[in-house]
């Protein structure tokens, strides 16, 4: 059985909410995340065994769905499904522990914006709110998740060789450029990984 564990560490707060909007620590974001990646890494490997660019979308769904599961494949005209064979889970499903933001001395002003503003209110639109008691900011939905580390484990009891190096090479981009859940294209959700005994990605 290949068994990844690495220890996952936000760089900014991030907003992952739960059934009632609270940042929560919870796998579905992260395995989100993980498809996206791997979804690059396989393409990739695809167009450099010289398959047809124009098919390889649908070379990374085939595998993609075999890898991760799927309800949708057909094989001779009928619909198969599948549970996927990569399993995760988190050390824990806890809340955040940002309950709120301290207002930046710097404002944002341009012609997008018709008075200026604190730079986190404009980039965290949705999630971050302006309070009119203070005239400061707040957070919408308390909690986000600031900092903490947690323990994310990813597991394939049938997992070949070369799967199982896909998913090691997702691990490394999540690392670089990896960004999660509400206004993450904006900075939010930055995070980090090591291995979970603390050296580097292998």
């Amino acid at each position: 059985m290949t068994k990844l564990e690495y220890i996952v560490k936000f760089n900014t707060p991030a907003f992952l909410g739960n059934a009632f909007q609270e940042g929560q620590w919870r796998t579905p974001p992260f395995k989100a995340l993980l498809r996206q990646w791997w979804r690059i890494v396989k393409a990739s490997e695809l167009l450099k065994k010289s398959s047809d660019p124009k098919r390889v979308h649908i070379e990374v769904r085939e595998a993609e769905g075999k890898l991760f599961g799927h309800a949708w494949l057909t094989d001779s005209g009928k619909k198969w499904a599948i549970r996927g064979r990569l399993k995760m889970r988190m050390e824990n499903w806890s809340l955040g522990d940002l309950n709120e933001i301290s207002p930046s001395k710097v404002k944002v002003s341009h012609r997008g914006v018709k008075f200026p503003i604190d730079p986190f209110l404009y980039l965290g639109y949705g999630s971050v709110d302006y309070d009119k008691p203070t005239k400061g900011i707040r957070l919408k939905k308390p909690p986000a998740i600031q900092g903490s580390s947690k323990v994310w484990i990813l597991w394939g009891p049938t997992l070949a060789k070369g799967e199982a190096r896909e998913i090691e090479e997702a691990i490394k981009l999540i690392h670089l450029f990896g960004t999660i859940g509400g206004r993450c294209r904006n900075g939010w959700g930055s995070l980090v990984l090591k291995s979970k005994d603390g050296g580097k990605l292998p």
